[in-house]
């Protein structure tokens, strides 16, 4: 009795918490996002509109954003390729604009680019330096910082023109980035010191990329924050990780980078033995949000690449290499990156998860699949088949064992009934009864068990594949990486009132509800009523949290379901067929057996 009252007890507080966190935490959470990206596209059309002099910088580690903001703009060279547009500022040559042309920021044609540097003080988004610092012993010298106003030798940077930036610290230092870009979104960086002095000048190369995010919006369930390939392996250390004013340090990065779901900024210098890699969290900020809204909390990080020091003799030039990756986590354009550029594991940088040996091969399965039907959505049900028919004979085995459980369930409710008193004994008819009917109480667990990690491994191919990303289905599903935007609770947009998150369970999940119904009333339900009851309502629990799951994922789940259900039919159909025929063999053997046995009874009279 205690046992049922804690398993009931432990379900409703997990409904609890799981409403509790839609309205406390994902429904203010979303509204202050939502908030933040209507701030931070009027602070674009703003700067857009003014011009240069009215455009907010990011504080560097040298000046404030007052500083900068009453400095002088000097120029700027502006960035195209056919897949991304943005610009160099020189002052400072920081890269502070990027749009991704093949990425919206809403699902939608009308919606604007995804912006993935930006330095407006409300703006999601990247900035990103490079530049030198002075090494341990070296007196002072004039190096060039977020002030710096650089030199142009052209306006445009495309790949098919390169851009050199060129700045004389007027001590006998000169400084040059030689810049290309691909195609895609790999920019090449060659940074250069030339001593004009008569002395030995000791420097550091230095890749600055600094990350600004509102406050909350690393809630995230994929990973958020540094990611990189160091000398003990590839490293995760998420935004969450870190308190104001924390640093973390990493040794020999063969690329560091800072991510989200789908966005990677990330740096790979060569050389880079010896170099030195660094997070750190500063300081966050408020800034102005909507006129009639409060100021917007910022969290605020930075990452350092900092490399080995140089000594540049008199009339020498010293040159430290970047490869610069500042776009979308394509996992088939990081493989490429990967193996043509020698960026060891970029690829990885798309977070398959813990099974991710699984969760790959499934990918390029999906996007083959995707080849042959042309919709994502598709793609996800035959991938769902063909997981099904691999899995066939697993899943057979757990519907058998599942099926003998169910064909016993009177005689074992007889003998709970009639040993109720004495829990011992129970057991031990209960094991006798599974022995002689050869029946494995745990063979219907063993095969769904083997699932898992093939389940958790499509969870992920299905969260970070940015492919999914805005893709449409059929229908209102217009992005099968978002919830399905229905909800019954206002006849799914008939009532055209605006209901709060934990209220919006549309048609998909409860789709997935009812094939979980289906598919249980398949199965034998427990003998115990509280356990029984339990598992009836568990099909709504399920549909209550997965109804905020991306679209995507829903139509895997339900697409399961339902080809679970129709197996399972299948071989139960196939099932009692069987016990029929060998019921009706052993009435005929009876039969066979009584008729002999009568001719011999009057033979022998």
């Amino acid at each position: 009795m205690n046992e049922n009252r804690n398993l009931l007890a432990a379900v409703i507080l997990s409904m609890v918490i799981m409403l509790g966190y839609q309205y406390f935490v994902a429904l203010p959470h979303q509204a202050a996002v939502n908030q933040a990206q209507q701030a931070a596209a009027t602070t674009t059309n703003e700067a857009t509109n003014e011009g240069q002099g009215a455009m907010q910088t990011a504080p560097s580690a040298n000046q404030t954003k007052a500083d900068l903001a009453n400095l002088p703009p000097v120029g700027e060279v502006v960035v195209s390729n056919g897949r991304v547009a943005g610009r160099i500022n020189l002052r400072g040559a920081r890269f502070d604009r990027l749009n991704l042309k093949d990425y919206q920021q809403h699902a939608g044609h009308n919606s604007d680019p995804v912006q993935l540097f930006n330095d407006a003080a409300t703006a999601d988004g990247f900035v990103m330096t490079l530049g030198w610092q002075a090494a341990k012993g070296q007196g002072d010298i004039k190096l060039p910082d977020a002030t710096t106003a650089w030199q142009a030798d052209r306006p445009t940077l495309t790949p098919e023109h390169p851009v050199t930036l060129r700045w004389n610290n007027g001590q006998g230092l000169l400084f040059e980035q030689r810049i290309s870009l691909d195609e895609h979104f790999m920019f090449s960086v060659e940074q250069s010191v030339t001593n004009q002095t008569a002395q030995t000048v000791s420097v550091q190369p230095l890749a600055e990329v600094r990350r600004q995010q509102h406050a909350g919006k690393s809630a995230s369930f994929e990973h958020e924050g540094l990611v990189g390939m160091f000398d003990d392996g590839l490293t995760h250390l998420g935004y969450r990780k870190l308190d104001v004013g924390e640093s973390r340090s990493f040794q020999q990065g063969a690329w560091a980078g800072l991510t989200d779901t789908y966005w990677l900024v990330a740096v790979a210098p060569s050389p880079y033995a010896d170099s030195r890699v660094q997070l750190t969290r500063e300081e966050d900020s408020r800034e102005g949000g909507m006129a009639d809204a409060p100021p917007m909390p910022m969290q605020h990080y930075r990452l350092d690449t900092i490399g080995a020091a140089m000594a540049v003799k008199p009339g020498a030039t010293e040159v430290q290499r970047y490869k610069i990756l500042a776009g979308a986590k394509e996992t088939h354009l990081l493989e490429k990156y990967s193996d043509q550029l020698t960026i060891p594991r970029l690829e990885q940088a798309v977070d398959f998860g813990w099974f991710f040996f699984i969760a790959k091969p499934l990918y390029h399965v999906l996007q083959l699949m995707h080849l042959l039907t042309h919709n994502y959505g598709l793609a996800i049900i035959a991938l769902t088949l063909l997981v099904r028919i691999a899995l066939f004979p697993l899943a057979n085995a757990s519907f058998k064992a599942m099926k003998r459980m169910k064909d016993l369930q009177p005689e074992m409710v007889r003998l709970k009934e009639l040993y109720s008193d004495d829990k011992m004994r129970m057991n031990q008819e209960l094991m006798k009864l599974y022995k002689t009917e050869g029946v494995n109480p745990l063979g219907g667990c063993l095969p769904i068990l083997l699932q898992i990690p093939i389940f958790l491994a499509l969870y992920k191919v299905l969260s970070v594949a940015i492919e999914l990303r805005h893709a449409p289905f059929v229908g209102w599903i217009h992005d099968l990486s978002a919830p399905d935007p229905t909800s019954i609770f206002n006849l799914f947009g008939l009532i055209p009132i605006e209901l709060p998150a934990f209220l919006m369970i549309g048609v998909w999940p409860l789709l997935m509800g009812l094939t979980m119904v289906l598919q249980q009333r398949l199965n034998p339900p427990p003998t115990d009523p509280t356990q029984a009851m339990v598992f009836k309502i568990m099909p709504y629990i399920f549909t209550l949290m997965m109804a905020h799951f991306a679209a995507g994922l829903i139509l895997y789940w339900t697409s399961n379901n339902l080809l679970s259900i129709l197996q399972q039919r299948w071989l139960n159909s196939r099932l009692d067929a069987e016990q029929a025929a060998q019921a009706a063999s052993k009435s005929k053997q009876k039969q066979k057996q009584a008729r002999r046995a009568k001719k011999f009874n009057g033979s022998g009279e």
